[in-house]
């Protein structure tokens, strides 16, 4: 890794590379079924809505000015429980984790890992679960998740795929 890289917040004018990335995640499983400058079209506006929302956020790794690392998290509100004068801490749902594959295993995902980490403490958040590819579990393990049972799914659509790969 040549530069500086520094782990921040996403912006809006990370949509292309995000979406570049996140492409790229899914080149990487044979499942990218369209051409980048259509995702990126069609991804912009997902990214826009999740930052504008208060149940998204998203770290970047940044290499002097290119967007070479993300991590995105979901905030899931949970439902209130009896006794309680507000719902419980919200569950995090870690996914689009990806780190070009250049730059992987010199600790990047690791530094966007712990940021994640931080502020989730910081914002109260009670879990974060996240369905690791084989090859990440030392990645999280090393953060301090636990392996647990896959939890039980029930497939609503025709695509047969056990586990996405972000």
């Amino acid at each position: 890794m040549t530069g500086a890289t520094r782990i921040r917040a996403a912006r809006a004018t990370d949509a292309s590379d995000l979406a570049r990335l996140r492409h790229s995640l899914y080149a990487e499983h044979d499942r990218a079924e369209e051409p980048l400058d259509v995702y990126t079209a069609r991804f912009a506006g997902f990214v826009r809505d999740a930052l504008a929302s208060d149940a998204w956020r998203i770290w970047v790794a940044d290499l002097d000015g290119r967007v070479v690392g993300a991590m995105w998290l979901q905030l899931v509100e949970r439902v209130l429980r009896p006794g309680e004068e507000r719902g419980s801490l919200p569950i995090g749902y870690l996914t689009s984790v990806f780190v070009e594959p250049e730059l992987r295993d010199a600790g990047l995902g690791s530094r966007i890992l712990r940021e994640v980490v931080a502020w989730a403490r910081r914002r109260g958040v009670e879990e974060i679960i996240v369905w690791p590819s084989e090859r990440s579990y030392p990645l999280y393990e090393r953060a301090g998740f636990s392996r647990t049972p896959d939890p039980i799914v029930l497939y609503l659509t025709d695509e047969r795929v056990t586990r996405s790969p972000g």
